[in-house]
């Protein structure tokens, strides 16, 4: 008899949800021996184009870092100039992908890891320091009744819990 004549869509679903709920064993035997071997071939896949991605992007904005000129391609990253905004956080190879279809050399550059490192922690490149450095921004948060005022860097000031005085 062997497996009925299919002729549309529809009729492949009915006959493949029957199937599988009818081969079960058979079916999650398949799929046990082969998720490894398929996990590592979409890892390296996934690896090489991500390599890919960001040797075109080096091309388009330039093979070294715009600060210190760092040239070796594994130190070699993107920088967003504006900062990740919250709505996209993107990094890998969607944050390549995307700067190669847009090509916005106002929102992207080339720089080390070093320097990407340094210019999101202080805000500036040891490499090009500012000529008047900035304070740090401090930040207030309200938690368990008392303020804490954390700056750019982390560091917290503990004060002393805010006291209503009357007039």
């Amino acid at each position: 008899m062997g497996r009925p004549r299919i002729r549309t869509e529809d009729e492949w679903k009915e006959y493949h949800k029957i199937y599988a709920q009818t081969h079960r064993d058979k079916m999650n035997e398949y799929s046990r021996r082969g998720y490894p071997k398929q996990k590592e071939n979409k890892r390296e896949y996934q690896r090489n184009l991500t390599l890919k991605y960001k040797q075109t992007f080096l091309d388009m904005y330039g093979n070294a870092c715009s600060c210190c000129g760092e040239t070796i391609f594994d130190f070699l990253t993107i920088e967003h100039k504006q900062g990740q905004q919250k709505i996209s956080r993107r990094t890998g190879l969607v944050a390549y992908r995307d700067a190669i279809k847009e090509y916005r050399p106002d929102l992207y550059e080339v720089l080390c890891w070093n320097c990407n490192c340094a210019k999101g922690k202080l805000g500036y490149c040891p490499h090009n320091p500012p000529k008047v450095i900035v304070p740090y921004k401090i930040h207030k948060v309200e938690k368990y009744n008392y303020t804490k005022e954390v700056d750019a860097m982390g560091r917290r000031y503990k004060h002393e819990p805010k006291t209503e005085t009357s007039v």
